[in-house]
């Protein structure tokens, strides 16, 4: 028993002054970023930044094709003032009447000389159009706190798909891109 509790003690003693990690310099040294380099990255970060400030949730990020996407929120309420997802009061209110989603697909892509880049914002707007619960009678709305209410059954084209495309919410591409390109530090121009 002392023989293996002495080899146990040297084994532990030992272990460290092998095991330690020896550092080296790296192989080759990283090339210094291009000025077309430089402004792609600043206009990344930046439309990062403003799209978690309008409090979008990124979906996808690929910087080799320029593509940052969101999932889908829903839109401003009236009450909700901290929000920054709705350009108009028209959209806030009807976001209070109804669920309506925004989802953003933001592609940086080169200008026309190919020395600079620019972003291209493109908000789709969708509304939902799942069918609720309905309570009729005192007995429904007891069993909405109850294990015993049943779920109705959807038959159907509605069984497929909850989401009705309303197309693109204009004036939000433009705040965005506006932003975008404050954020980048970008001079403004019309696009």
């Amino acid at each position: 028993m002392r023989r293996f509790a002495s080899t146990c003690l040297l084994a532990a003693m030992l272990m460290p002054m092998g095991c330690q990690p020896k550092y080296t310099q790296p192989v080759f040294e990283p090339k210094a970023m291009t000025a077309q380099q430089q402004n792609f990255q600043q206009l990344w970060q930046a439309s990062r930044k403003v799209l978690i400030r309008y409090h979008f949730h990124i979906d996808r990020q690929d910087p080799r094709a320029g593509v940052i996407t969101t999932w889908p929120i829903t839109g401003k309420q009236i009450f909700e003032v901290w929000r920054k997802d709705a350009a108009r009061a028209s959209d806030s209110g009807e976001s209070t009447l109804q669920t309506i989603y925004r989802a953003v697909e933001l592609t940086i892509r080169p200008t026309a000389n190919g020395q600079d880049y620019e972003p291209i914002v493109k908000v789709s707007v969708s509304r939902s159009d799942k069918p609720i619960d309905s309570i009729a009678s005192t007995s429904d709305a007891y069993d909405m706190f109850t294990k015993r209410r049943k779920r109705r059954k959807l038959t159907g084209p509605q069984e497929a798909s909850h989401l009705v495309d309303l197309g693109n919410d204009l004036a939000l591409e433009a705040k965005l891109t506006a932003d975008i390109r404050k954020e980048a530090g970008l001079a403004e121009r019309g696009s």
